[in-house]
């Protein structure tokens, strides 16, 4: 009896693995394809943006590179800053833009600054679906997504597997009556350390 005791305490007592929406690790890498061309994001460390201890995702196709500052906290990922180059605009407050744990059916809206513009998004969790990509095949939560600013509006639905992050993405974005799609999906996933 008492081994079977111990035995049961043992099992009660492990950590139950819950699979991560957006799995951040230092080192973790996800190439995509956009247009025949490779899209590489990286978790590249930790740094402050004000007071809030950021994830520094750095995104590269050709030779140019952005950098996204991202929080993951109870509430979901956030976006708190971008990075073009030169340019900088933070977002104010930051931006919801996966909200955890996912449930089909919730949405959400963003209000705030984007740099020195106003601008806003709502979002719509549409439950899980079955999506394959060049990397596989996943079951994968649907995040829908409007957003509207000074500079134009852009629609995107985003595919979110557990323990792999982002597997697909497609956006349209109108600037001044140019419409431009786009879709990328991933191709290969180091889930970093």
């Amino acid at each position: 009896m008492r081994i079977v005791t111990v035995a049961l305490l043992a099992l009660l007592a492990q950590e139950t693995k819950t699979p991560e929406l957006v799995p951040l690790k230092a080192g973790a890498a996800w190439t995509y394809t956009v247009n025949d061309q490779a899209v590489v994001r990286k978790a590249a460390g930790r740094e402050k943006v004000g007071e809030l201890e950021c994830w520094v995702i750095e995104t590269t196709i050709k030779e140019r590179s952005q950098k996204e500052f991202v929080v993951l906290d109870k509430e979901g990922l956030k976006l708190v800053k971008s990075v073009f180059g030169q340019a900088e605009v933070k977002y104010d407050p930051p931006i919801l833009r996966l909200k955890l744990p996912a449930k089909k059916g919730e949405t959400w809206e963003w209000k705030g600054k984007q740099g020195a513009t106003e601008g806003q998004a709502s979002y719509s969790n549409e439950g899980e679906e079955e999506i394959v990509t060049p990397a596989g095949k996943y079951k994968a939560w649907k995040i829908a997504s409007t957003m509207e600013g000074e500079g134009g509006a852009s629609t995107q639905t985003e595919w979110y597997a557990p323990d792999v992050g982002l597997v697909r993405l497609d956006a349209s974005l109108n600037v001044r009556g140019v419409l431009r799609k786009s879709t990328m999906e991933l191709k290969s996933f180091e889930p970093g350390k």
